[in-house]
């Protein structure tokens, strides 16, 4: 089929691209009114200037905050985090089969739902353009951690630094379950006396993401940007 004189891609590339933007826009619109909730006049994650807010800014943000509005912003961030966890995987996944021919069921390693695995699958030049787009990225996510009656510190990473490839961004999320595992965080730990929940507020993964769909998964599945605007 064409259409305006190109080729429309196939129906499943098209229903795979509309899932990546439509998991990538339900992240994005539960972000923003978390930054609303901190800083209200600033664009999410940056200062007056263009800097990324500094870590201590938020936190102190949120530790001022009541019960129930933080209750309200973690929860948010929780889920906006599973949101953007099932983008990343469909947009590796969507990536490993435009350029290899390559469906999820074929990727090798045990690389199904774990993101460092999806990621690693793919193509030399399709990781460099994705790490080149991260390492373009100047804000930073906000990690916090809920403690519920927790005296010591669990067996699990300390937070990741701010500044690291993509790869290993990667494989700390897979580790620690921040984004697919999100969705069982507080279910898991209701009921039990004691729980520690590390929860990430994705300011700079919604951006990078957000641009990697316009630069990348775009013109990989031979569509332009008003397609899923």
């Amino acid at each position: 089929m064409m259409q305006g004189g190109k080729p429309i891609p196939h129906p499943l590339i098209l229903r795979r691209v509309g899932m990546i933007h439509a998991f990538l826009t339900a992240a994005k619109q539960l972000v923003h009114p978390i930054h609303a909730a901190i800083e209200s006049d600033r664009d999410p994650g940056r200062d007056a200037a263009g800097r990324p807010l500094p870590v201590s800014h938020v936190l102190r943000h949120l530790a001022e905050m009541g019960e129930l509005e933080r209750a309200a912003v973690v929860s948010a961030a929780c889920v906006a985090g599973v949101n953007l966890g099932y983008a990343f995987e469909h947009t590796f996944k969507l990536l490993n089969f435009v350029s290899t021919g390559r469906n999820a069921g074929e990727l090798r390693g045990g690389a199904r739902h774990k993101l460092s695995k999806l990621y690693e699958q793919l193509p030399r030049s399709l990781q460099r353009d994705l790490s080149s787009i991260f390492g373009r990225i100047r804000t930073h996510d906000i990690e916090l951690e809920e403690d519920f009656g927790m005296e010591k510190p669990p067996g699990k990473d300390p937070p990741m630094p701010s500044r690291v490839s993509l790869l290993e961004q990667l494989r700390y999320w897979d580790r620690n379950e921040i984004f697919l595992g999100g969705r069982y965080k507080y279910v898991d730990a209701t009921g039990r006396r004691r729980a520690r929940i590390r929860i990430c507020v994705p300011f700079r993964s919604v951006r990078f993401l957000d641009s990697v769909l316009v630069n990348v998964v775009l013109p990989e599945s031979g569509l332009e940007c008003a397609t899923v605007a």
